[in-house]
């Protein structure tokens, strides 16, 4: 159903919002105390297929031994149809020595269609890695498994960014990430801190699989 397809691309499905606005997961972890409070607007389109929208919202606060945790919520709707979802994600850095880094990331959702109960959809797990290339260049790696209850069945997934830096504010960057035999996504995104503690950014993406979706987003983050 597709306004369920829209919350998993909101990432209340699996892994929450990895490394805004990329699919994407840093090896970054909060420090204890530090804490994100990040919004997300996104709209799906598709050939031949109703458009979708959504909204989500994400707390997450590091709790010290290199750990953090992070609650979301989303809203979704197409054609009529409306849900709503909840996550709860997680990170522990495993291992950091200069400009490399080694993170598990970990997370679980649960959905609700307008009339029905609330479901779990499943969880997901995924290794991130992140390397520091110089010249304001970093690469960052994911390989993991996905598990979904509707289709009772895991997945192997990954993906891959190149980002860069361009400036103390603004930074940009390419990615491609996918699912079991699925032919790759693509996207871009880019991020501009204003002020600190804020962040703005945005992304458009496609889908490898068929329907070809694309996914244009919206966000922002307070760091507190």
């Amino acid at each position: 159903m597709r306004v369920s397809l829209t919350l998993c691309l909101l990432a209340v499905c699996g892994v929450a919002d990895a490394g805004r606005p990329f699919a994407t997961e840093d090896a970054g972890v909060l420090e204890r105390a530090a804490c994100e409070w990040e919004n997300v607007a996104a709209r799906a389109t598709a050939p031949d297929t109703p458009r979708a929208t959504g909204l989500s919202t994400q707390v997450g606060c590091g709790i010290g031994s290199d750990l953090q945790f992070a609650l979301n919520a989303s809203r979704a709707k197409s054609d009529g149809e409306r849900a709503s979802g909840l996550g709860l994600a997680g990170k522990w850095g495993l291992w950091a020595d200069g400009e490399s880094s080694l993170t598990l990331a970990w997370g679980s959702s649960w959905s609700k269609l307008r009339g029905a109960g609330t479901d779990w959809d499943g969880a997901a797990a995924l290794l991130a890695f992140s390397q520091g290339l110089g010249g304001g260049w970093t690469a960052h790696a994911n390989l993991g498994r996905s598990y979904s209850r509707a289709d009772r069945s895991s997945v192997t997934i990954w993906a891959g960014l190149v980002e860069r830096q361009l400036s103390d504010s603004f930074d940009v960057g390419a990615e491609f990430f996918g699912e079991g035999s699925q032919r790759p996504g693509f996207g871009v995104g880019a991020r501009w801190r204003p002020a600190p503690g804020w962040t703005l950014d945005a992304s458009l993406a496609r889908s490898g699989s068929t329907p070809r979706e694309r996914l244009f987003t919206l966000g922002f983050k307070l760091e507190f």
